[in-house]
């Protein structure tokens, strides 16, 4: 045989992968062409021979050698081809995990290389991920040598979006595209941008190609250099197949893998659950937030943290716990915070934020401005832990708030984080119920804490113990854990302009504080902003003093906390918080170094309040001692009142002085003496005075000190304290000597010099002409209100002194009044308001007659609201032409100075204008503002003058100024403000006028208003809004307005957006217009959005634009583009316009707008203000607008509405989840009656789980009469695709228009491929005719609604909101379905179960294996009744190596077992399949049977098996439908095929057939063994009667011994009873003789006389009877007691205190030892759990127990005792407690122990270690069985020598 040939013929015998038919064949085919050989051979050499004469026919031979050759050239091809993908194959079949797919790809590319595919560069597989829009890219790269795995966008390069749309369009479907030249440099640097693998050969191809093949979620594609050939396609194509199989093999890993992923989550999840469960306390539950971190790392997620924050509706803050600390972050710190806290408002899952490069950096600068996050986050660094780069948050939200999640990394499985949010919020219900439990226990703490503040208040005597108050209250606030660092109260008095500041402290274990009044600075910010807080609502406030701030803050407190050594600003180098906790008198405060909690400051609210009741108290106290102070005052001050009034003349106020310094001496004030001072004009006038008389009166500068004191009065303070030290007040007296105002008298001098103190206090209390100086030693903060008392009765004084100097003042005032009359009659002679300037020229000539020196006389009256002014000048050189001119504001310093003078109504300012200040405010006047029209000699003329004086006062109008070159005097100030009043009359005369002139133009307007008003009444309909508009125009002509168009846009105009404009020309017919106008970037639309920042800023809804003629004409060209055609000649008007000037109007619900095309005029003040007013009715008419559009849309939504309605009613109706047609058909009927404008009708769809394919329900009258459903399976398709996007992204509506071509490859597709094909054909052709198709698609979560339409249109908003109504509605009626659907389903379960039972328990009834039969027809019986339709229903029994079967069959209609029957399934095929299923352990199998095997079949059941038929013979298929269980078969024979529901069924009939024939072998195994059974029972009986002759004899016996247990326990119960009953006997013995003696002596004292000694005996003799009594009731309650304990009662269960059971039985117990053993005594020590409560027992039991406990441990010591072990001392503990739910009781002992090896045996019956007689050993047994009654436990726990202690719990 020829060598290749057999090579080959070996290498296909060696294939595994081929079968033998294929080998045979192919090795026959191989022989064929060795024999061909041989015959080749054989004609070559003959040919040879012959060559010369026969060429034609060697030709012929050549050729089909050639031929010969080719084919088996092909052969050996296409087996190397096989070979390759066997290869490929055995990768596939290799795969161990998903990451081994490039190996898939490599093998590929290596068997295409050797297969002479060249130029190869990549081979790779696409996986498909439709909902991000990527693939899972796994590729080789042979030059390379490297496999490659990446997740690939596909929507962001036209290549890729073509060949992923391409490859989703289905299996089979083949891309293939070639990038060329220049376009494989783009394509580079595309990549480049895409951070995938760079493929360095590219830089030098000149070619790119790719191929691709699909598999519907999968492709497989290849890159080469260079094109490939079709026969390589081909190749690559044959490759598809193979790698189908790797993707199957793909997909199963990744499932396991799955399932592996899901069980360690699971156990994540229960690890959380677990550590929730085992939390005790609130404060763990950051452990837990620290275990699901960890448990997360675990499962992959790079974390940065895990967070949680708490959130509240009713607060912009977030509260959240952090493992850097708790702290609290406003919800709008960034935007990413915003997000997840509107997250958490619409509890919507999970919000998620990247934060990089500029973001992550701002999102950690705006945190670092938190303290507590700053801390935690510098520890974290300064621990080596970096700020990330890159973070995402993840927001799980939960019911309070959300589980923060920050990786550092993408993690792709988020949806882990849900459920882990889900378990957290388990855990923080838990950590809830525990912080309400702690809660609870720290009110307590609260409440004892305030009690002990109320307390001390009450207790309060004086008001002087205030301070003990404050004390207590700083003290209790420590006992609660607030680390106050210092208390604090902070008391205002407004009225009295000061505020008391009082601190506590604890210093050296002592608690203590101090008080200090400060005057009440407003202006100070710190006291400005507590009087804020205490007036506001808020309780409590709290400010962060930063670590830079606090020395500041520790200066402030200097005078009250100084020389404190906690209180020192190094101890708070991170800064401190101070908190206020606001009342009725001021505020309560802590400064603590961290921020309080919440419910600490909650505390200290309370606190406040408590404080609020003790001061009230302090208040009342200090009322009632200042009643008496008040007294001593009053009288002083009668005395100097009395004074005052007795003089007659002015020389007598120095006595008047003395005598008010000797009263205050007399109030206890210690002054050295007391001075009045007297205010002059530059100097003042002072009297001093001390108790060794008066000095005489001398002058005082207004200088140095004294100047101090004189503007301090002038600021209007009441009282100024002064402090002089030793070195200061040295210099005070030198000063005082230098101004020689005691003369030239050295020897007085020299004295006062002498008597000079080391410090004095000057307290300066100042009254209307001046002050009283009260000079002390010491500080007296208690006289401040005397002082200033004293002042104010002085100032009685000196306006007696002043009375007496008035007289004659009354001459010059005779003269300024005549002035002024003068000017009133002036004043009231004005006949117009033009008449004012007259009267400025006469107000110049009488302020020149009464002596004034003036530059000139300007009247200036300012405008409230613009602070503009307008000055009417009289001048020297033209006194009667006096000019009127406008000042606009400005802000040179001389002008602001004057407006603030004018705001505070200042009655004398004079300022003086010089130098530099003077030019500029000249230049100003005279250049820039209506003075500029002045003579330019007068302007010359003020201009040239160096410095000049204002001297002003100022009223309501503005001010009179007189201009001057010397200040005025002190008079003649005072005259000017008498002009100034008096002109203020003037003005209002002139008001007066002015009034009355602009009324007539009120009117006027007034009546346009009314029109316009009328107009709006008359409104009927929306559209009659543009008459109003029109009439509105109109009128503001009429008015004089120019007005060349009027619009109006809906709500206030916004930035950016397209305008909605509405407009008209006044009285232009058919002009009225409604355009959308779209946003340009012009002039119209910049200047409008400036004039809305103005409206923002300034609040002033008029704003005027300005436009040139080009702006306009821009706008116009861009309007007239978009707008309705207006008359040519209009639009030429407004064209030819050289400019426009705009007016808008900003409202509230509407933007009205005026417009005028003469750009050179602009709107008045007065006109704007016509249009600002015409607006508002404009508003008016809007708002009557809204009103008729509100109506109309009542009348629409109660259509609406009842049209939801019938749907709603219809859904509720349902039943049966069939009925589902009808409320489609009614949703597709009220829809219609709604008149909407469609002609493509309605259809609804219903969203099919785990898919994108569609149902829908379509309802066309013309065509058919109810609903037709049609599903429409998902295919890639522009329409299908645009509704699927819209849905993913979770929008309610998607609304579009599609052209003809995209809306004909839709239907096309759909009527071709999908349940569309049953649209009737006249309806397809219709719509396959339409130009368009457009529609509107309400989404809902299940379910969507269409509204179609063919004619291009979209439909308007109104619809396609009625649209999403009606979608929510039918969303709610086909959850219904679904939940009626699922009623069904659990109703059908129900009857499948309840049929699975029967026949469950028809097994579990067999008492015989022949009653298998039996069972089997119950079975085929349940299966009928579950309404499956079969020809015949059979059981096969089949047994390995056997090919026999036994069966039972029912009728042919299945209604009964007809008989069973014995086959052999090797005489027949179809039998042959079902034994061959069961022996590969198959679940189910469906035979069609047809033809030929059908006819034999039925001829071995019927001719052989004798199987007997009706009418099936005559069947031409039956389908036998079979499910196996591990014995057998259960079958069903069919005409057709039936619903996967059926063989489900099937198949679990057969899982409880198996049951069935479990039964059925251990019942023949049971009958088997029957006879043995029986001989068996025979002996047992026998044994048995043995036995139970012997337990009687034990149970006798143990009764016996239980007996003698208890009567052993009732012995030392009655001793210990008798004891205990002794002690109180003994006492009521000893005070009865006692009582007997004292009788006797009683009769003898009474027979003596002695009645008070017999008295005193009574008495002893009642205490002793009292006595007598007390342990009398005492020995009843032994009694009493113990009677009840002993009482045998029901045995039933009652509440009983076991503290006190406990207690009592350890007495009796101890007694009864010690009746026994005289000399023993034991140490007893208790320890009772007071809260242990009443507990459900049966008190005797658990008597009889805890006796037996005592007994045992007083026997161990006792014995213990007997050693003689020096310094043993016997000790017995008794406790109880309540732990977990339980009550836990410990006898424990300190003797012996017991041995280990005895330990298991103590709680058995008899068992003692007892000598013989002492013990019955039942007593711990009796003990074990009590308490396991009870459900409790009882334990020992021992060591030998050191003691035992028994433990017993019980259930609560």
């Amino acid at each position: 045989m020829e060598q290749n040939i057999q090579s080959l013929i070996d290498l296909v015998t060696a294939k595994e992968s081929l079968s033998p038919e294929e080998k045979a064949a192919m090795i026959a085919m191989l022989k064929e062409t060795d024999k061909q050989l041989t015959v080749t051979a054989f004609k070559l050499d003959r040919t040879e021979k012959v060559k010369r004469t026969t060429a034609i026919l060697l030709e012929e031979t050549i050729e089909e050698l050639e031929n010969k050759r080719k084919a088996i050239e092909a052969q050996n091809r296409e087996l190397e081809i096989e070979a390759a993908l066997e290869r490929v194959r055995a990768i596939a079949m290799g795969m161990n995990k998903a990451e081994d797919m490039p190996d898939v790809c490599k093998t590929i590319s290596q068997q295409l290389q050797l297969l002479d595919v060249k130029e190869i560069r990549n081979v790779q597989t696409a996986i498909f991920y439709e909902d991000r829009g990527t693939y899972m890219n796994y590729e080789y790269y042979a030059k390379h040598d490297k496999t490659i795995t990446t997740e690939t966008s596909y929507t962001n390069h036209g290549i890729h979006q073509a060949f992923a749309d391409q490859m989703l369009k289905g299996k089979g479907e083949f891309y293939a595209t070639h990038i060329n030249d220049a376009d494989v440099k783009d394509w580079i640097a595309y990549q480049k941008t895409t951070n995938v693998f760079i493929d360095t050969y590219l830089e030098t191809a000149t070619s790119l190609n790719y191929y691709w093949y699909s598999l519907g979620p999968v492709a497989l594609g290849i890159s080469t250099y260079k094109p490939l050939q079709e026969q390589e396609t081909d190749l690559f194509k044959r490759f598809l197949k193979v790698f189908e199989l790797s993707y199957t093999r793909y997909l199963d890993i990744e499932k396991a893998a799955i399932q592996a992923r899901e069980a360690q989550i699971q156990l994540a999840l229960e690890r959380v659950r677990a550590r929730t469960m085992a939390m005790q306390k609130s404060d763990e539950l950051l452990e837990t937030a620290e275990l699901l971190f960890d448990q997360l790392r675990q499962l992959g997620a790079e974390l940065q943290g895990v967070a949680f924050a708490i959130c509240d509706e009713n607060s912009q803050m977030v509260q959240k716990w952090t493992s850097i600390g708790v702290f609290s972050v406003p919800c709008n710190i960034e935007p990413g915070e915003e997000g997840m806290y509107q997250a958490w408002k619409n509890q919507s899952g999970m919000y998620e934020e990247v934060y990089d490069g500029e973001k992550i950096k701002r999102y950690y600068e705006l945190f670092m401005e938190i303290p507590e996050f700053r801390q935690g986050i510098q520890k974290f660094i300064a621990s080596g832990y970096p700020l990330p780069t890159w973070q995402k948050n993840h927001a799980v939200v939960f019911k309070h708030g959300y589980l923060l999640i920050i990786t550092t990394k993408p993690f792709n499985e988020t949806a882990i984080f849900l459920r882990f949010g889900k378990v957290f919020e388990q855990t923080y219900t838990r950590f809830l119920d525990l912080q309400k439990a702690e809660m609870q226990a720290k009110e307590a703490r609260i409440q004892l804490a305030l009690e002990r503040a109320r307390a001390q208040s009450m207790i309060m005597q004086h008001s002087k113990e205030l301070d003990d108050t404050l004390r207590v209250f700083h003290e209790q606030v420590l006992q609660l854990n607030i680390p106050s660092a210092f208390s604090f109260l902070w008391l205002p008095d407004e009225p009295e302009s000061n505020h008391i500041f009082w601190a506590a402290w604890a210093e050296n274990n002592l608690f203590r504080s101090k008080a200090i009044s400060y005057p009440l600075d407003r202006n100070e910010p710190a006291t400005a902003q507590c009087l804020i807080d205490w007036k506001s609502d808020e309780p409590v406030v709290s400010y962060h003093v930063p670590p830079g701030g606090v020395a500041n803050y520790f200066a402030a407190w200097s005078e009250l906390i100084a020389g404190v050594e906690q209180l020192k600003p190094e101890y708070f180098s991170d800064g401190l918080y101070y908190v206020e906790a606001f009342m009725k008198y001021g505020c309560f405060g802590v400064m603590v170094k961290h921020p309080l909690q919440e419910a600490e400051k909650k505390i200290l609210e309370r606190f406040a309040i408590e404080f609020e009741r003790a001061y009230t108290r302090f208040l009342d106290l200090q009322k009632a001692e200042a009643q008496a102070r008040e007294a001593q005052i009053q009288l002083a001050l009668e005395r100097v009142r009395a004074r005052t009034m007795a003089m007659q003349s002015s020389e007598e106020l120095a006595e008047v002085s003395f005598l008010l310094n000797k009263q205050v001496v007399e109030l206890g004030i210690p002054t050295r003496g007391c001075a009045f001072n007297i205010y002059g004009k530059h100097e003042s006038t002072e009297w001093f005075s001390n108790l060794e008389g008066t000095l005489p009166t001398y002058k005082i500068p207004r200088e140095k000190i004294f100047l101090q004191y004189y503007e301090a009065g002038q600021r209007g303070e009441t009282l100024l304290i002064e402090a002089f030290d030793k070195k200061r007040i040295k210099q005070h007296y030198d000063y005082l000597h230098s101004l020689h105002l005691l003369g030239n008298d050295e020897e007085v001098v020299e004295k006062i010099r002498n008597a000079m103190p080391d410090s004095q206090v000057d307290h300066v209390a100042y009254f209307k002409y001046g002050y009283l100086l009260f000079i002390t030693l010491a500080p007296a903060p208690e006289s401040h209100d005397i002082f200033k008392r004293f002042a104010k009765e002085f100032e009685q004084t000196y306006t007696r002194f002043l009375d007496l100097q008035r007289a004659e003042a009354q001459v010059r005032e005779a003269q300024i009044e005549a002035a002024l009359e003068r000017i009133r009659s002036k004043a009231m002679a004005m006949q117009n308001s033009n008449d004012l300037d007259a009267l400025i020229s006469h107000l110049f000539y009488e302020s020149t007659k009464l002596d004034f020196v003036l530059d000139r006389c300007i009247v200036m009256i300012v405008e409230p609201e613009t602070l503009d002014t307008t000055w009417v000048l009289s001048n020297p050189e033209t006194p009667s032409e006096p000019t009127n001119h406008l000042v606009r504001y400005h802000e040179y310093k001389p002008y602001l100075a004057y407006i603030d003078a004018w705001k505070n109504r200042t009655e004398k300012w004079l300022y003086m204008l010089e130098g530099d200040e003077k030019k500029n405010w000249d230049q100003h006047l005279f250049y820039q503002t209506e003075l500029s029209k002045l003579p330019e000699p007068v302007k010359q003329g003020m201009q040239v003058l160096k410095s000049i004086r204002l001297n002003s006062s100022f009223s309501n109008f503005g001010s009179i100024t007189l201009s001057s070159f010397e200040p005025l005097s002190e008079q003649q100030f005072d005259i000017l403000i008498r002009f100034t009043k008096v002109f203020d009359l003037t003005y209002t005369r002139f008001n007066d006028l002015r009034q009355t002139e602009a009324q007539a133009r009120e009117a006027q307007i007034q009546l346009a208003l009314e029109r316009v008003r009328a107009r709006t009444m008359a409104m009927q309909k929306q559209k009659d809004l543009f008459d109003v508009a029109n009439a509105f125009g109109g009128q503001l002509v009429a008015l004089g307005l120019r007005v060349d168009y009027i619009s109006f846009m809906y709500g206030p105009i916004s930035k950016k957006r397209d305008w909605n404009l509405w407009g008209c020309v006044p009285d232009l017919e058919n002009s009225a217009q409604n355009n959308i106008i779209p946003y340009k970037q012009t002039a119209y639309f910049i200047k409008t959005e400036e004039s809305v920042d103005r409206y923002e800023n300034t609040g002033n809804p008029i704003q005027v634009k300005t436009f040139t003629k080009e702006e306009k004409n821009e706008f116009l060209d861009h309007y007239f583009s978009v707008a309705q055609p207006l008359p040519d000649e209009f639009k030429k008007l407004v064209y030819d316009a050289p400019g426009s000037c705009i007016v808008d109007a900003f409202l509230n619900e509407v933007t009205v707008s005026i417009c005028r095309y003469d750009a050179q005029e602009h709107y008045t003040e007065e006109q704007l203000d016509i249009f600002k007013r015409f607006s508002q009715e404009f508003r008016q008419a809007y708002i009557r607008f809204l009103d008729l559009q509100k109506a109309e849309l009542q009348v629409r939504e109660a259509q609406i509405e009842g049209a939801l309605e019938k749907v709603r009613s219809r859904s509720l109706a349902m039943h049966k989840s069939d009925e589902i047609k009808s409320v489609v058909a009614m949703v597709v009927e009220k829809i219609t009656e709604l008149n909407i404008e469609m002609n493509g009708g309605v259809s609804l769809a219903t969203f099919i789980p785990g898919s994108k394919d569609l149902l829908h329900w379509f309802l066309n009258p013309e065509h058919f009469d109810e609903p037709l459903t049609m599903h429409l399976p998902y295919f890639s398709n522009l329409i299908y695709d645009d509704c699927m996007d819209a849905r993913a992204k979770g929008n309610e509506l998607f609304s579009n228009v599609y052209n003809l071509t995209n809306k004909n490859e839709y239907f096309s597709y759909a009527f071709e491929h999908s349940a569309f094909k049953n649209v009737p054909e006249e309806l397809k052709q219709w719509i396959l005719e339409q130009p368009y198709f457009g529609f509107s698609f309400a989404i809902q979560k299940n379910s969507g609604i269409f509204l179609n339409d063919y004619t291009g249109k979209y439909f308007s908003k109104e619809t396609n909101n009625i649209l999403v109504r009606f979608s929510r509605v039918f969303e709610q009626a086909y959850v219904r379905f679904l939940d009626l659907q699922k009623a069904e389903a659990q109703v059908r379960e129900a009857q499948i179960e309840i049929a699975l039972e029967r026949v469950r328990a028809r097994t579990m009834a067999m008492q015989k294996s022949d009653e298998l039969s039996g069972t089997a027809a119950v079975l085929f019986q349940q299966l009928i009744a579950l309404d499956i339709a079969p020809n015949r229903l059979y059981i096969i029994i089949t047994k390995e190596n056997s090919s026999q079967m036994e069966a039972w069959v029912t009728d042919e209609d299945g209604s009964k077992v007809s008989m069973g029957f014995n086959g052999d399934n090797t005489k027949n095929e179809t039998l042959h399949k079902m034994y061959n299923g069961w022996v590969q352990k198959k679940k189910t199998l469906i035979i069609d049977m047809q033809g030929e095997e059908l006819q034999q079949y039925f001829h071995y059941l019927h001719n052989e098996l004798k199987v007997p038929f009706k009418g099936g013979l005559d069947q031409k298929r039956r389908v036998q439908h079979i499910a196996y269980f591990s014995h057998g078969l259960i079958g069903m024979a069919s005409p057709e095929e039936q619903p996967a529901e059926t063989l489900e069924l099937l198949e679990r009939f057969a899982s409880v057939f198996n049951l069935t024939f479990t039964r059925f072998n251990d019942l023949k195994v049971a009958e088997a063994h029957a006879l043995q059974a029986e001989h068996d029972l025979i002996e047992i009986k026998a044994a048995r009667k043995k036995a139970e002759e012997a337990l009687s004899e034990l149970q006798a016996t143990q009764k016996q011994l239980i007996q003698s247990e208890k009567m052993a326990s009732l012995g030392e119960l009655t001793a210990g009873i008798a004891h205990e009953i002794q002690n109180p006997l003994n006492f009521v013995n000893n005070f009865s003789d006692i009582n007997a003696e004292l009788i006797d002596e009683q009769i003898e004292e009474l027979k003596a006389g002695n009645i008070n000694d017999a008295i005193d005996i009574a008495r002893d003799i009642k205490q002793n009877e009292a006595k007598i009594n007390h342990h009398g009731r005492r020995a009843d309650g032994i009694v009493k007691g113990m009677l009840q304990h002993s009482r045998s009662g029901t045995g039933d269960k009652e509440l009983a205190n076991i503290n006190k059971l406990a207690d009592e039985y350890l007495r009796l117990s101890y007694h009864g030892m010690r009746s026994k053993e005289k000399d023993f005594n034991a140490d007893i020590k208790t320890a009772f759990d007071e809260t242990t409560g009443n507990v459900n027992i049966v008190p005797q039991d658990i008597g009889r127990v805890l006796l037996n406990l005592y007994n045992n441990a007083f026997y161990a010591v006792n014995e213990k005792t007997k050693l003689k072990i020096s310094d043993f001392k016997p000790e017995v503990c008794v406790t109880t407690k309540k732990t977990n739910g339980r009550i836990e009781i410990s006898v424990a002992d300190n003797g012996n122990g017991i041995p280990q090896n005895i330990v298991d045996k103590i709680f058995q019956p008899f068992f003692t270690t007892k000598p013989t007689g002492s013990g019955t050993g039942l007593g711990l047994s009796l003990s074990y069985d009590i308490v396991k009654a009870h459900g409790g436990e009882i334990r020992v726990e021992t060591k030998i020598d050191e003691g035992t202690a028994f433990i017993v719990q019980l259930p609560v």
